[in-house]
């Protein structure tokens, strides 16, 4: 049980760290670069806005994005701060034992979580300073401290209320947060379109645990006919034959492009969740308390 407890420990500490360095990745992009992928969000939160914001002429849609990059900006600052907030609380309620050595900012580790991300706040400021283009602001450092605080509330009522489910809950938000980076920054040959279908059964799967967090045996399995009946359906244009071939979101969430090594990806992804059930039901055999 013991072993249990260090590779939760384990993995939300490689989560935070993760996602520390997804922030780097953000901040490291020039000034034209980091302008572009602003835009692209604001066009996308534009479109859930406006219903008919594809219909607007050129010059309309890309003053609305312009009118609203400010708010997306820093919008997205404080939600890529939250989540890192998140994270640090529960990494830091995990490894509670180990920081009691630490004295009174040991037994406070909401404390500890807010001043680990507003000082990594600071210096990712410092290091925008130092970017083509990039500043380094003060403000920012605000913002974001008020986001990493928005996220250890958001955890702690989480943790109060919804323990059973928290880890799927957060383990869907954070892949998430990844499939959505990948989606808009990420364009090669690997990453893309192999890791990318590998963490999206990972992402259903954490939101139906997050729901069920027990029962449905071989989940895994049911997950991978599902995602290969998606593929084999864009093989046929499901969309089209449901006379769907004109919405984008259908496009989206059903595909358009059939791909054998896509149902591979996804065989793949099912076969580490097997592995992790078949994991999580040995250990469920052990006494709790094992600590």
């Amino acid at each position: 049980m013991t072993n249990r407890y260090m590779l939760k420990r384990l993995l939300l500490l490689a989560a935070v760290i993760g996602w520390m360095m997804v922030i780097f990745s953000f901040s490291a992009k020039p000034a034209d670069e980091s302008t572009q992928m602003s835009h692209e969000t604001g066009r996308i939160v534009a479109r859930i806005i406006n219903r008919d914001f594809n219909d607007w002429s050129v010059e309309s849609q890309s003053s609305y994005v312009e009118r609203i990059d400010f708010a997306v900006r820093k919008s997205a600052h404080a939600a890529e701060y939250a989540l890192l907030g998140l994270l640090l609380f529960l990494t830091a309620a995990e490894w509670a034992g180990y920081l009691k050595k630490w004295g009174w900012l040991g037994k406070h580790r909401g404390l500890m979580a807010w001043l680990a991300g507003t000082g990594y706040a600071a210096s990712d400021e410092l290091h925008q300073y130092f970017v083509p283009g990039r500043s380094c602001q003060f403000t920012d450092v605000l913002l974001d401290s008020v986001g990493v605080l928005a996220g250890i509330i958001l955890c702690a009522v989480l943790i109060k209320l919804a323990s059973a489910r928290l880890y799927y809950m957060i383990g869907f938000v954070v892949l998430m947060a990844v499939e959505i980076y990948i989606a808009v920054c990420v364009h090669d040959q690997f990453i893309r379109p192999y890791i990318g279908d590998v963490l999206v059964v990972a992402v259903l799967y954490c939101f139906i645990r997050m729901i069920i967090p027990d029962g449905i045996k071989h989940l895994p399995f049911y997950l991978f006919l599902f995602a290969a009946a998606v593929e084999v359906g864009q093989y046929f244009d499901l969309a089209s034959m449901m006379g769907l071939g004109n919405s984008r979101i259908a496009r989206i969430i059903l595909g358009s492009t059939f791909d054998w090594k896509d149902i591979a990806c996804y065989g793949a992804g099912c076969l580490i969740l097997y592995v992790w059930e078949r994991r999580k039901c040995v250990c469920s055999h052990f006494p709790e308390g094992g600590e």
